[in-house]
């Protein structure tokens, strides 16, 4: 079987424990094949195929592992301390979602909307993050993942004051 055909199965699955069993199968089959062929070229092929596998393999654990250790770090507090680069996220897309304009320059309006979102006297900090973030694209997911991390998403559902509409918008954006 090709490498290309395994990536494309590999990407087709969804689970993480499903992804590793695809590959520990593929590096089986591999290996099998391996045994039966004489052709010098099939060989070397089939050893850069097994050596891509057991890095994919490598990857996907190591990912696995430490999402394993965040979940139990986070399962450890009684609540999640939002940053106000989630409070500026959630308000960002709300705005998108209702076709808000945001108050570019207007630092007295960010400030009170920061205050009134976080809680008094935060404002300022507020109005610091949304000149850091406030040129980044928000249509891309990774620049959203290095804004708020890996679960920004659900930072943004739970901070906003429109959550329903704004679940809404982030599917139609397929974000």
């Amino acid at each position: 079987m090709h490498l290309q055909n395994w990536e494309n199965i590999i990407d087709n699955i969804i689970s993480k424990n499903e992804k590793l069993q695809a590959v520990n199968n593929a590096i089986f089959e591999l290996r099998k094949d391996l045994l039966n062929e004489s052709h010098t070229e099939i060989i070397e092929n089939i050893n850069k195929t097994i050596l891509h596998l057991e890095a994919i393999e490598k990857y996907i654990n190591s990912n696995y592992i430490e999402n394993f250790k965040n979940q139990l770090i986070i399962g450890q507090c009684d609540t999640i301390k939002y940053k106000a680069k989630h409070y500026l996220l959630a308000y960002l897309f709300e705005c998108n979602a209702k076709g808000e304009s945001y108050p570019m320059g207007n630092k007295k309006e960010l400030e009170r909307i920061g205050n009134e979102r976080m809680g008094a006297g935060k404002g300022n900090r507020f109005y610091k993050v949304f000149n850091e973030i406030i040129n980044k694209d928000l249509n891309f997911v990774n620049n959203l993942i290095e804004i708020g991390g890996e679960n920004w998403r659900k930072a943004v559902i739970e901070l906003s004051n429109a959550p329903e509409l704004v679940e809404k918008y982030l599917k139609n954006k397929q974000l």
